[in-house]
């Protein structure tokens, strides 16, 4: 059985998919490589980039742009996540013990986070 890697060009990139007939993919370009290639970039979650060289290939991890539905997800999750882990900060007690440095550390982040999350939500 032949097997193909789905990459964005004939000299490799970013591993689009896998398959064991030339034309099931039809996006991309399928590149035609061996058992042991077929799994060893298969089988490794990490190895979604594939580069040619000549003969050779290699297979690599690399961090691709994300969506900007992914993006604005993870700003909100993280602006929520500081807002929630600092909340005990703002208590009477808590907050009076604080530098006033901190105070301000404190405060102008939260402020950050919060302004961060209404524009984030406002645009929807």
């Amino acid at each position: 059985m032949k097997h193909y890697i789905n990459t964005e060009t004939e000299k490799g990139g970013k591993i689009l998919g896998f398959c064991t007939s030339r034309n099931m993919l039809k996006t991309g370009v399928n590149i035609e490589v061996s058992n042991t290639q077929y799994v060893q970039a298969h089988k490794h979650e990490e190895n979604n980039t594939i580069t040619i060289d000549g003969d050779n290939m290699s297979f690599s991890k690399v961090e691709y742009p994300k969506s900007d539905e992914e993006l604005k997800a993870k700003q909100l999750a993280e602006a929520y996540g500081y807002l929630a882990s600092t909340d005990f900060y703002m208590t009477v007690d808590k907050y009076a013990t604080l530098t006033d440095e901190k105070k301000t550390e404190l405060t102008t982040k939260r402020q950050e986070a919060r302004d961060l999350i209404n524009s984030l939500e406002g645009a929807e």
